[in-house]
């Protein structure tokens, strides 16, 4: 198996002190750019001062927004370079995005070659049916709110798929609309917003998107019981994975082929140019239950993690060459891994062990097998961002 290269993506000029770097994604440029969040904080994870930036391996780390903006997140970078960004003050930002009480207003916008611009942060018309129970009201008029978190993934095109916070402030302002999340797809070369609608339920978000227009995610159902088997952070039981194409969201639990009954596709968190899924979901067989890394593929779903006891584990991302990696537990630690023959490899065994690395998380992948996430390296404060380049 080949060993990876690693490099350190540094840390951004003008702090000092404990921080975590967490490389989000990777494009497919050579060399490539990778675009992600820096935190500054406590090490007890309860971080602050978020601020967005790019990194590539000539240019090293820098600020992915203009300067003026105090909080930023960075999240897609594209083959253009473009990126995508969510970026405030820690007051207000801008007209038409009120706080909603839980934290600062975030703006998404999208940098082209250093220069930010902001995107609408209207909300459009909510698809109809929609149980206006479980999201933002459906009214005539586009409602003012900010979308506070957007995480996604930006395709060539310049469309981003992503994530809107609703709830009450954010929307109406009537009493009966509940807070949640929705997946939404943003057209930024025409700053239009659309809202990809919801399985039923009132939490969701968009993951990714291809060239080919083709979205996927996650969406609670109609009322919905979560699996009671789940580890918590990071593998979340918030709905359904769902692909969306032709306008219509699918629950993609409802497009399996082979095998029936062994799988509740909960998450799907990327998708390549060949329409190839990967995510993670409850697998069932002889009794026992899994949350595993599954890999969707025409109908059929394939399990990354067939391991002896069961393991768990999820994938994060797949590039054209049907190389997939993501997180699994070795041990009882969550660590990065690449899915080789049905089974999760830990990226710790194949990089250099007298560099002292520590490799937690694998976020993307991109068409070269050049892997970014994050971890710990000895002799270094805080938690680092990560590139690995193949022979």
């Amino acid at each position: 198996m080949p060993r990876y290269q690693i490099q350190d993506v540094g840390t951004l000029a003008g702090f000092s002190g404990y921080s975590q770097v967490n490389p989000y994604n990777i494009n497919n440029a050579n060399p490539p750019a990778v675009v992600g969040t820096q935190f500054l904080g406590a090490k007890d994870n309860s971080t602050d001062s978020p601020s967005a930036f790019s990194y590539t391996q000539s240019g090293g780390i820098a600020y992915a927004y203009p300067a003026g903006k105090d909080i930023s997140f960075g999240y897609a970078v594209n083959m253009a370079g473009d990126m995508v960004v969510c970026s405030g003050n820690s007051t207000a930002y801008g007209p038409g995005a009120p706080d909603t009480g839980s934290g600062y207003p975030y703006q998404p916008g999208v940098v082209v070659r250093g220069v930010l611009t902001p995107l609408s942060p209207i909300v459009p018309r909510l698809p109809t049916p929609y149980d206006t129970s479980y999201g933002v009201a459906t009214s005539t008029a586009a409602a003012p709110a900010p979308i506070r978190w957007c995480g996604g993934k930006l395709n060539t095109a310049g469309d981003f798929a992503g994530v809107m916070t609703t709830g009450p402030s954010a929307a109406t302002g009537k009493p009966n609309v509940k807070p949640g999340t929705l997946p939404i797809l943003i057209h930024t070369q025409i700053n239009k917003t659309v809202i990809l609608g919801s399985l039923g339920g009132h939490n969701g978000g968009a993951t990714a998107i291809n060239d080919a227009g083709v979205i996927v995610g996650y969406s609670e159902p109609r009322n919905w019981n979560p699996p009671s088997t789940t580890p918590g952070w990071p593998l979340w039981t918030l709905g359904h994975a769902f692909i969306y194409r032709n306008s219509t969201m699918i629950d993609l639990n409802s497009q399996i082929s082979s095998p029936k009954g062994e799988w509740e596709l909960l998450w799907a968190n990327d998708i390549n140019e060949e329409g190839e899924i990967v995510g993670y979901g409850l697998f069932t067989q002889g009794g026992q239950q899994n949350l595993c890394a599954f890999h969707f593929v025409g109908g059929t779903v394939v399990n990354l993690d067939t391991q002896q006891k069961g393991g768990t584990s999820a994938a994060t991302g797949i590039n054209a060459k049907r190389e997939i990696v993501g997180i699994a537990l070795f041990g009882g630690d969550w660590k990065a891994c690449i899915f080789i023959g049905g089974s999760p490899v830990e990226l710790n065994g194949l990089i250099d062990r007298e560099l002292r690395w520590d490799l937690w998380v694998a976020t993307a992948i991109n068409n070269h097998g050049q892997i970014v996430g994050w971890g710990k390296r000895r002799g270094a404060e805080g938690i680092r961002g990560f590139l690995l380049t193949p022979p």
